[in-house]
């Protein structure tokens, strides 16, 4: 009767990687795939870090204001004991749940720690398509100096033997 009552807040996240980068450069595989490294490398356990990660961590801790006993900011270790993160049996779906005295409290920092985690997935998702759209740009005027040299090549071909309409030529020739 004398303890406190511990709330539990709990969120989920679909975790679906959509890349666009290959489709944009012709690099690389399909889209939508979350790869691991190697072959004991888990993507979800590896966003399920991500999740764990200092900076959001600390982002999180800033927007709900978040402090200990003595009215400092919290630690990221003491954050941490009350934060889970796991996915959820062979899914792509990742379990967030944090737990605290404080009912809105709890609310809160679920609701802002899946907020900031998608802002950085976004960001991250952005600075890939500027790495891709950088690519292309190298890529292209050399894409169009070889077009350029291929044409010049076939306008040499013709004019030495000359050829004004090579289906013309073809047709004539099989006749």
């Amino acid at each position: 009767l004398l303890q406190k009552p511990v709330y539990l807040a709990e969120g989920k996240l679909r975790v679906k990687k959509t890349s666009t980068t290959p489709s944009l450069t012709g690099l690389g595989r399909g889209t939508g795939q979350l790869d691991p490294l190697g072959q004991e490398s888990s993507p979800l356990d590896t966003e399920a870090e991500t999740i764990r990660s200092v900076s959001i961590i600390k982002k999180t801790i800033t927007r709900v204001d978040l402090k200990d006993e003595s009215g400092a900011p919290l630690k990221i270790k003491q954050f941490l004991k009350q934060l889970n993160v796991t996915k959820l049996g062979s899914s792509d779906v990742m379990q967030v749940t944090y737990k605290d005295v404080d009912p809105q409290k709890v609310t809160a920092v679920v609701n802002t720690l899946m907020a900031v985690y998608l802002e950085n997935d976004i960001i991250a998702n952005r600075s890939e398509t500027v790495a891709a759209r950088n690519f292309i740009e190298k890529q292209l005027p050399s894409a169009e100096a070889s077009v350029r040299q291929a044409e010049l090549a076939l306008r040499r071909f013709k004019e030495e033997n000359k050829v004004v309409s090579l289906d013309q030529e073809a047709t004539s020739a099989v006749a």
